[in-house]
C-alpha cells in the first residue's frame, strides 16, 4: 500500500513544501488562491460503446466528488493541485448463459490529486480571472472498494481491479467575480478525466474497457490573494 499512497500524494507534498518554503520570503512561488469544489460524476468503469449490445453494459449509479485545493504561481505560472474524494457506483449488467441477467455492482471511493496548469481566458476590469483552462494530469487511489455479485455463480466471473490510475485531465471554470460570499467568488466548473485501466474480467477482453474516465461538474468557490 505505500507505493500506491506515495505515487498520489507526491506532487501535494512537493508543492506544498515549496510553496511554505518560499511564500514567506517573496520568491519564485506564493499561494494565489485557495479554491473548493463539490459536484457530480459522470463515468467511471467505462464499458466500449462497440461490445454493449452483446453482452455487457454499465449503469452509473450515484456519483460524486468534493475537495479543497491551492493554486501557486511558480515564476508567475498558475499551478494548482491537493486533494480530491470521488465515490462511484455502477452496475455491471452481464447477459448469462440462458440469457439470464447476471449483475456485479462496483462501489469504490478515490483519493485523487490532481496537478494542472491554468490559463488565465479571460479577466474582469480589477484583473481577476473570469475563465480559466485547466490542462494537466490526475493520479487516483481506489480506498474504498466493494464488489457485490447478484446471479453470478462463486467463482464462474473472475475479475482484477488495479487500485491506482492516473491520466491526463482538462477542466474549464467560469467564476462569477461580481458575486463575493466572506472573500469567496463563486462559480461552475467542468473536468474531463480519461484513465489507465482499472477493471478487467472475462467480458472485458478488448482493449479499452474497463478505463477509470469521467466527467464531473458543480459550484466551485475560491478566494483570490492575487
Amino acid at each position: 500500500m505505500t507505493r500506491p499512497l506515495v505515487f498520489v500524494l507526491l506532487p501535494y507534498f512537493l508543492l506544498m513544501g515549496a510553496g511554505c518554503a518560499r511564500v514567506s520570503t517573496g520568491e519564485w512561488v506564493r499561494l494565489s488562491s485557495v479554491p473548493v469544489y463539490g459536484g457530480f460524476n459522470w463515468g467511471g468503469v467505462t464499458v466500449h460503446p462497440s461490445y454493449v449490445p452483446a453482452s455487457l453494459y454499465s449503469q452509473p449509479r450515484r456519483m460524486y466528488s468534493a475537495g479543497a485545493h491551492a493554486e501557486f504561481e511558480v515564476k508567475g505560472h498558475p499551478v494548482e493541485t491537493d486533494l480530491d474524494w470521488h465515490v462511484f457506483d455502477h452496475m455491471l449488467n452481464y447477459a448469462g448463459p440462458s440469457r439470464t441477467i447476471e449483475d456485479r455492482r462496483l462501489e469504490y471511493s478515490q483519493l485523487r490529486v490532481p496537478l494542472t496548469y491554468n490559463l488565465d481566458l479571460l479577466r474582469d476590469s480589477s484583473g481577476l480571472p473570469v475563465a480559466d483552462l485547466k490542462l494537466g494530469m490526475s493520479g487516483g487511489y481506489t480506498a474504498l472498494l466493494k464488489v457485490s455479485d447478484r446471479g453470478i455463480a462463486e467463482g464462474s466471473k473472475p475479475y482484477t481491479f488495479t487500485r491506482c490510475d492516473a491520466g491526463p485531465q482538462l477542466g474549464f471554470v467560469f467564476y462569477l467575480s461580481g458575486l463575493r460570499f466572506s472573500g469567496f467568488v463563486p462559480g461552475l466548473f467542468l473536468d474531463a478525466y480519461v484513465g489507465t485501466v482499472i477493471y478487467s474480467d472475462d467480458g472485458m477482453a478488448r482493449d479499452g474497457y474497463g478505463r477509470n474516465n469521467y466527467l464531473r461538474a458543480g459550484l466551485t468557490a475560491r478566494t483570490f490573494e492575487r
